[in-house]
């Protein structure tokens, strides 16, 4: 959201891998629909996430999101070590809310 709101046409990040369907729900929401208002609603349910994806190093987190969700998150390679269970908790719970089908973690 911060790069459209200044007029950028685009964002790369993690959490896009994980849902995808919704970043491109509030994408089009801002550019086509100019509906600010629901594509921030969208936004705001997904800052848990943002900050679960950064609370510990990549990609631990966001495959740990992928694996909760039932794809295949892979595993991690070293150095890099896998996410926490209390993070993989916190990310069930979020991406429970909303509306996945979550697998026990």
């Amino acid at each position: 959201m911060p790069t459209l709101s200044v007029g950028g046409h685009g964002a790369t990040g993690i959490i896009h891998n994980l849902v995808p369907k919704e970043i491109v729900e509030m994408y089009e929401l801002f550019t086509k629909e100019k509906d600010i208002d629901g594509a921030l609603a969208i936004n705001q349910r997904l800052l848990p996430l943002y900050d679960y994806v950064e609370a510990e190093p990549v990609p631990g987190p966001v495959k740990a999101g992928l694996d909760i969700i039932g794809l295949e998150g892979g595993t991690v390679r070293k150095p890099l070590v896998p996410a926490s269970e209390e993070l993989k908790e916190k990310m069930s719970k979020t991406l429970k809310e909303l509306g996945y089908e979550v697998k026990p973690v």
